[in-house]
């Protein structure tokens, strides 16, 4: 009725027509969109009276984890001859009839992380291991309570807490040595190359180039377990201690049964597992292994422990092998005897190379013994 106020009100008369069209037979064609959690997400044809109930449901209506009660319209308006934007904010519980314009852009916000569920994993000598949904801020101790507590035989000293974020961390720390020592490989072949002067000299560049390849190709295949040192205990003494770490998505911890070995790899005679006995050294198991080889790199012995900490006599210069040789072992530490570079032709040329692999090595968590 309001279109024929005034002087459109006219007075119809005999034989007169009136004819409505559509608003497609007018050619009008306006839109408004809906973005955000819902479906369908996108632009709907506009239509008077369209209201913010039915253009959510064109869009499939609002996905779960939608913040229903801050709904945002965008709607554009022309103040003083320019295009002014102004947001109107719903809730959809009360606002559900509100009624749109044409061009209205409608934002239905989403919270953070509803359709994520995180998982995090607990394995071992506990009483109910398997897969868990962490609930946000739970801590390490929380987990443990979760799956019943340890069993009698649980072996803390060898526990193994593994994290996505620090595997990551972990890999693009290697990845970036890995570069660093390609290319002062690279360098350190292309001069011996340019310099060899007789065909020994020349089949020994040759010699070293396939070595270094040999030696790149296995340190490119070295992963980051994402491994965390951690220092376990008792259930009530580990609750709030510094290592009760509040758990992220995908962390795992393990808890084994106690080893009955020590490991021995690398560069010694008889590189293997060694029967464990209390308050035996490295010496001792250096001993039972055959002892270091002629091409064993003696200065940069170090040992992995079982809870994943990491010594070394090249931690500091004020050790004595025998105060390193001396160090008490326990069950599931390994000792790695890492190659002398020094000893390999050509490989002596590559600037800190012995540094870069025990990096590698340590970062990654892993004994590595590069042999040739």
């Amino acid at each position: 009725p309001e279109l024929f106020d005034g002087k459109f009100n006219l007075p119809l008369k005999p034989y007169d027509q009136l004819e409505v069209l559509s608003r497609q037979d007018g050619g009008i064609s306006e839109e408004v969109n809906v973005g955000g959690a819902v479906w369908k997400p996108g632009s709907f044809p506009y239509s008077p009276g369209m209201t913010l109930g039915s253009a959510i449901a064109l869009a499939g209506g609002h996905r779960f984890g939608a913040l229903l009660s801050g709904i945002e319209v965008s709607r554009q308006r022309i103040r003083d001859g320019e295009a002014v934007t102004s947001i109107i904010t719903l809730d959809y519980a009360k606002d559900a009839g509100f009624v749109l314009q044409p061009h209205d852009y409608i934002t239905v916000k989403e919270v953070k992380d509803a359709n994520t569920v995180l998982t995090v994993h607990i394995r071992g000598e506990v009483r109910y291991p398997g897969e868990y949904k962490l609930n946000r801020g739970e801590k390490l101790s929380d987990l443990i309570q979760r799956a019943g507590g340890f069993l009698p035989d649980a072996y803390f000293y060898g526990a193994k807490f593994t994290s996505e974020r620090a595997r990551k961390i972990q890999q693009q720390a290697i990845n970036d040595l890995i570069s660093e020592l390609d290319i002062k490989s690279k360098q350190a072949m292309v001069t011996a190359a340019k310099t060899a002067s007789s065909p020994d000299e020349v089949s020994s560049a040759t010699v070293a180039q396939e070595a270094m390849s040999k030696a790149m190709n296995t340190l490119k295949g070295v992963k980051a377990q994402g491994r965390v040192a951690i220092r376990l205990a008792d259930l009530d003494t580990f609750r709030g201690s510094e290592y009760d770490f509040t758990l992220e998505g995908d962390d795992t911890l393990y808890v084994p049964q106690q080893y009955n070995f020590v490991s021995v790899v690398g560069s010694v005679y008889s590189p293997n597992s060694v029967h464990y006995e209390p308050n035996r050294t490295v010496d001792y198991y250096l001993k039972k292994s055959g002892g270091p080889t002629k091409d064993a790199d003696d200065d940069s012995i170090y040992i992995m422990r079982a809870n994943g900490e990491t010594f070394s006599k090249r931690q500091t210069s004020s050790f004595a092998f025998s105060g390193f040789g001396s160090q008490v072992l326990m069950p599931g530490d390994t000792i790695v005897v890492p190659v002398n570079f020094d000893r390999v032709p050509y490989l002596r040329l590559v600037k800190d190379m012995s540094d870069i692999v025990f990096k590698i090595a340590t970062t990654a968590g892993v004994a590595l013994a590069i042999h040739y």
